[in-house]
């Protein structure tokens, strides 16, 4: 979080870095040791209902929350945060949710919120996908200045071909929420458990090169769990474009016994086969 702790004899001790990173440390490691009651219960109630509404899992609720309180207090003690606190420029798009959610805040601190703020409570919202809502993050264009970057890189140390604008298609939407996630350090839990390195080694190689690319441009470190996920991407699309460029085999399932014999055939051959072939049948 790059924040320093320094100890003043008869004085404690104090967290001395930027607003947004102190903010971020609050929100991620010191939140949950504290009991702190300061969202109005009208607030709470707008967030609870307004979750159900837009189907929000129950840890994006926990953590808007969290947000919100860390936000309210900060700002009652004057400490605000400058557009310069913000890592890379997030786009700010119509959200109904937010904007509901912006509207009572600004009524319980009786001010009206900077974009830097605005986009402080933002990327809380944006850290995965969520049905209903329309994401917010880094333009194209910047998001296309990072991914050029990436691809520049992974040149310059492995040798392979792929259609690079269609894998921007491809990464573009995990690519916006990953670096989300990253800027504002919060963790995925794994559910692959490390297991891509070895499966998949090419592609877990392209998304560490990735995430050096990533590192040097936010400043953050890049943890193993988000190249996992990367590399999946990486993974399925180079899978894909194999299987786009092989000419399939077609098989033929002839069968005088009845439909229900040649499905059961049929089966047994797609579980030795795989996906990459045709399989037809005549019964």
């Amino acid at each position: 979080y790059d924040i320093a702790i320094i100890g003043r004899p008869n004085k404690g001790l104090r967290a001395e870095g930027s607003e947004f990173n102190k903010r971020l440390l609050y929100i991620n490691q010191v939140y949950d040791y504290f009991e702190v009651d300061n969202v109005s219960e009208t607030l709470v109630a707008v967030v609870t209902s307004l979750s159900k509404l837009y189907h929000l899992p129950r840890h994006t609720q926990i953590l808007l929350l969290k947000t919100l309180s860390t936000m309210i207090g900060r700002l009652s003690a004057k400490q605000f945060l400058d557009q310069i606190n913000l890592p890379l420029a997030i786009v700010g798009q119509a959200n109904p949710l937010l904007e509901d959610i912006l509207y009572c805040l600004e009524s319980d601190l009786e001010m009206t919120l900077s974009q830097a703020e605005r986009d402080f409570l933002s990327l809380s919202l944006n850290l995965q996908y969520h049905q209903g809502l329309q994401g917010e993050g880094l333009s194209e264009e910047r998001l296309q200045t990072i991914y050029q970057k990436i691809m520049s890189q992974i040149h310059q140390e492995v040798i392979v071909t792929f259609n690079e604008e269609e894998l921007f298609k491809e990464l573009e939407e995990h690519l916006k929420f990953m670096i989300n996630r990253l800027i504002f350090r919060n963790q995925i839990s794994d559910i692959f458990q490390g297991e891509l390195r070895d499966k998949y080694p090419f592609a877990y190689r392209l998304s560490e090169i990735s995430a050096k690319v990533l590192e040097a441009q936010l400043g953050v470190k890049v943890d193993e769990t988000e190249i996992s996920y990367l590399a999946l991407y990486f993974e399925m699309f180079l899978k894909g474009a194999e299987v786009e460029e092989a000419i399939k085999p077609k098989i033929a399932v002839v069968c005088n016994t009845g439909r229900g014999t040649a499905n059961m055939i049929q089966q047994q051959l797609r579980k030795v086969l795989g996906d990459h072939v045709e399989i037809d049948q005549y019964a």
